[in-house]
């Protein structure tokens, strides 16, 4: 069997002494530009290579934030950010404006977000006056960054349901 050596950006696979396979994939950088490093393990080097795969999507060469020390707010504008690439202009101006009606979230710690957090917003923003249509929007754009966050790894939070139209 010849060996390969792997690629930029694919990651390590290798035996341990106890037999089992490891691999992991460096996704980015801390802010003193050590590598933050996610590990996969298997009893087979197929299966490491396999759980390894499932990982290079996440991998990049960015700086990633400590997940303790990222804000809701800081959050939301790398997420908008990303999207605008992705979106229409209105609609990216939108996201801006939904940042804004975010606000009273902005200084929470990412992974302290609770759904009691993001019912008080979603009240203050009926009391405010916004339709069902754009707190709709607002509880759709809040999902999404979520559920990115997610995906990269980065907290647990607590997802509920969208607000109901009063």
């Amino acid at each position: 069997m010849s060996k390969r050596k792997r690629g930029k950006g694919e990651g390590s696979i290798f035996q341990r002494k106890d037999g089992r396979w490891a691999g992991f994939v460096t996704v980015g950088y801390a802010a003193d530009g050590s590598q933050i490093k996610k590990w996969v393990y298997g009893k087979s080097r197929r299966e490491a290579a396999e759980k390894l795969a499932k990982l290079l999507p996440k991998a990049g060469s960015g700086i990633v934030p400590e997940p303790a020390k990222l804000t809701v707010g800081e959050w939301l504008e790398r997420y908008a950010r990303a999207k605008a690439k992705e979106v229409r202009p209105n609609t990216s101006r939108h996201y801006w404006t939904y940042i804004e009606y975010l606000r009273p979230l902005h200084r929470l710690r990412l992974n302290a977000v609770q759904p009691l957090h993001i019912q008080d917003v979603y009240e203050k923003l009926a009391e405010r006056g916004l339709s069902p249509s754009v707190r709709r929007h607002v509880h759709h754009f809040l999902k999404g960054a979520f559920k990115e966050a997610l995906k990269l790894d980065s907290f647990v939070c607590y997802l509920i349901a969208p607000p109901r139209p009063s």
